[in-house]
């Protein structure tokens, strides 16, 4: 390898491994609800268990699959976890510097990446937590950099369109990379010849191929082990009634809010990004660069759109085009600065928008990068949801529990049942579907109802948090109504952990915590945060007590 060739990557080495450092100290981080349910699912993967034989939840497969191989290179626990994601980050950062280089140049393939790795890190955006959009667009680059930036042979068509299908499995939105991957190579961008054989049915067939080759797979597998039905209602039937909530002034006022904190915190970058999407006048030869850009930030929009939510983590998908627009912005006003005022203005323009990129961020959210611990950065993002109790609970119920137990808990923590290692007495590891307005929610609660009583589990955790279960006016009651009568009658309260507004939780358990209310979940106990352990009484005290 020739010296100029050299420096690109060992820049490129140098910002992986700066990115690295500032994330290692938070890779203990509690996990959150979400990681805790893709966790379950694949561990019951690495069990021999397919998904949705043992758990229900509304994603797709590819995200469970995800879990089941990092898990399994890095283990169960959140450092682990939280190692996978660093690397799966990682690896984006250098897809979006092949991808930036072989559109612009080697100076903005850099940009890219950094932007990509300081944005992808951002509190705002949930960035430490391991949610499945991480994985998707790690998925969606590396297909993109296959289509965009090799010499467009079959072997290299094939495995772009193989990455992308594996995002298409992930998450629904992943279609709008499918359709930005079709573009990429219809346009044969970087340049239109593709070794002499430019026939568009010699490009599609490839990539057609690679990109239905996962959800044949992920199709076969759940035919295969009889789950099928249960796949099509919680992936598809019951979203359709799950993306249409919100008005169009709500998603606005949301959209505003959300992406305006990422902004603050990211000024530099984000003004960079609209720079560079502004038409390059100056670059003839841009404008088709230029317009591949402008679609990759409308359609990864789309992507982040869906059901007006706007929630922190979907606005992930958007990252990589904001990446490549700031990487746009920063090659083109690094030209202007030359041309302007010779080499000298130039290096001070580059150095002066890389620091900002990195640094501004950083001292922007300084207490959360390098002086608060696990629970308080978790406080910051999360509040008072209960990741950091869960810790204390899964340890609790792991240390009393034997291996053959089911724990059940009601409410949307399914972190628990990872850190307690023992398996769920119901599929529904999350409750909020069992609130909302769609036709199964009452045959849900009561299908719940069965498979507790059924399982009897030896632990009941109980949340009584407004956040575990977001109950609506219109909300069946029945599962608040059983738990109280069911509870009551089988079960004593062996922990109880008080959570308030702030400061530290108060645990209480054992004798202590048999003096207090048995509390279960129910509108009138939202008021008062708080999680119930409960113990199945053994048959001579359950004899006495019906005595």
């Amino acid at each position: 390898m020739k010296r100029t060739q050299r420096w690109p990557s060992l820049w490129l080495v140098l910002v992986l491994v700066a990115v690295a450092a500032v994330r290692l100290r938070l890779l203990d981080l509690p996990l959150e609800r979400d990681e805790g349910g893709y966790a379950y699912f694949g561990r019951l993967i690495l069990e021999g268990i397919p998904p949705f034989a043992g758990a229900y939840d509304t994603k797709l497969p590819g995200i469970y699959y995800a879990y089941a191989s990092m898990m399994a290179l890095f283990g169960d626990t959140p450092r682990g976890i939280h190692t996978g994601l660093l690397l799966v980050n990682l690896l984006t950062m250098v897809f979006l510097f092949l991808l930036g280089r072989r559109l612009v140049g080697e100076g903005a393939g850099l940009f890219s990446g950094l932007s990509f790795g300081v944005l992808a890190s951002s509190p705002w955006a949930l960035g430490l937590w391991a949610h499945l959009e991480h994985f998707l667009v790690a998925a969606a680059t590396a297909g993109l950099a296959l289509v965009s930036c090799g010499r467009q042979r079959r072997g290299e068509v094939f495995a772009g369109g193989l990455c992308l299908g594996f995002a298409l499995v992930t998450k629904h939105p992943a279609l709008a990379f499918v359709l930005l991957g079709l573009v990429a190579l219809l346009l044969g961008l970087p340049s239109r010849a593709a070794e002499g054989r430019p026939t568009m049915l010699w490009r599609l067939g490839p990539y057609c191929g690679g990109v239905l080759v996962a959800p044949a797979l992920v199709a076969a597998i759940l035919a295969a082990s009889g789950v099928w039905e249960k796949f099509v209602v919680w992936s598809f039937k019951y979203p359709a009634y799950h993306v249409s909530t919100n008005t169009l002034d709500i998603g606005l006022e949301l959209l505003r809010h959300r992406f305006g904190r990422i902004a603050a915190a990211n000024p530099v970058a984000c003004g960079l990004a609209l720079f560079g999407l502004l038409p390059p006048l100056w670059l003839v030869h841009w404008r088709r660069i230029w317009c591949f850009t402008w679609l990759f930030f409308l359609l990864s929009f789309l992507a982040v759109s869906p059901g007006l939510f706007f929630r922190p983590q979907y606005f992930l998908l958007w990252f990589p085009a904001l990446s490549l627009a700031c990487a746009l912005g920063f090659e083109g006003l690094r030209r202007l600065c030359a041309r302007a005022g010779g080499t000298w203005s130039e290096r001070a323009a580059s150095c002066l928008m890389v620091a900002g990129v990195a640094f501004f961020p950083l001292l922007h959210d300084w207490r959360f990068f390098f002086t608060m611990d696990s629970f308080e950065a978790s406080r910051a993002v999360y509040q008072s949801n209960p990741f950091p109790e869960s810790v204390v609970i899964g340890k609790f119920l792991r240390e009393r529990a034997g291996l053959e137990d089911r724990i059940a808990v009601l409410g949307s923590e399914p972190q628990i049942y990872l850190y307690a290692a023992r398996r769920s007495a119901t599929p529904y590891i999350f409750t909020y579907a069992l609130m909302e307005e769609h036709p199964w929610a009452l045959a849900m609660q009561q299908e719940m109802i069965r498979s507790i009583e059924q399982a009897k589990p030896r632990y009941l955790v109980s949340v009584n948090m407004v956040s575990s279960w977001l109950p609506r006016p219109s909300s069946h009651d029945l599962i608040f109504r059983w738990a109280r009568a069911y509870v009551s009658r089988h079960y004593e309260q062996v922990g109880l952990v008080q959570i308030p507004p702030q400061g530290l939780p108060n645990f209480v358990w054992e004798e202590q915590a048999a003096r207090f209310l048995l509390r279960t979940p129910g509108r009138d106990e939202f008021v008062r945060p708080s999680i119930s352990v409960f113990r199945r009484r053994g048959p001579a005290a359950q004899a006495r007590r019906e005595g």
